[in-house]
């Protein structure tokens, strides 16, 4: 991964669960669902990735679209040590400059009407999935969208807390009234 001339946007989350550590990024890491790295497994990870393993603390390494979650051996951790390691260590040696930003966390779902019929649920959360239908293809492809739920006549979009719907939806709403 290239560090980029302008600081990069990141947000940090303690989610419910103490074993857990969210980093949100800006920036689409991959295009895998999940890409799941662990002590053992370390080496094939891309080196961006590697860095955060010299926090002894950290088991293992889950890289999504737009965040990475960590997770510790412990069953509950206080993850405030590694938050001061991160911004001041890993993050500016794997990923360069950062500006930690405020995740904007309330309404992450929005639902729209489509005419596109879908027999079952579908749920998209990584591009192979999105493939399957031109429609989940084009809506997935856009920056901050990390989930779609499609039902008969209906879509629900799950954006990261670092975009807001106001981007998305500038993209979202030609293809909703594309006929697919």
């Amino acid at each position: 991964m290239i560090a980029p001339a302008e600081p990069l946007e990141v947000a940090l989350e303690t989610p419910a669960n103490p074993a857990f550590f969210l980093l949100h990024i800006r920036r689409h890491l991959t295009d895998a669902m999940v890409e799941k790295y662990n002590r053992t497994t370390m080496a094939r990870a891309p080196r961006w990735v590697q860095v955060f393993f010299a926090f002894q603390p950290i088991s293992n390494v889950h890289v999504m679209r737009h965040r990475v979650r960590f997770r510790t051996y412990k069953k509950a951790y206080d993850w405030t040590r590694f938050e001061g390691y991160l911004l001041e260590r890993l993050l500016p040696e794997s990923l360069g400059k950062v500006r930690v930003t405020q995740p904007v966390a309330s309404d992450l779902r929005r639902s729209y009407p489509t005419a596109i019929s879908f027999d079952e649920p579908l749920v998209v959360e990584g591009r192979t999935v999105s493939k399957v239908h031109p429609f989940t293809a084009a809506v997935y492809a856009i920056d901050g969208v990390v989930e779609l739920v499609c039902r008969s006549g209906e879509l629900v979009v799950k954006r990261s807390p670092l975009y807001g719907f106001d981007e998305i939806e500038r993209q979202l709403r030609p293809l909703l009234k594309k006929s697919y």
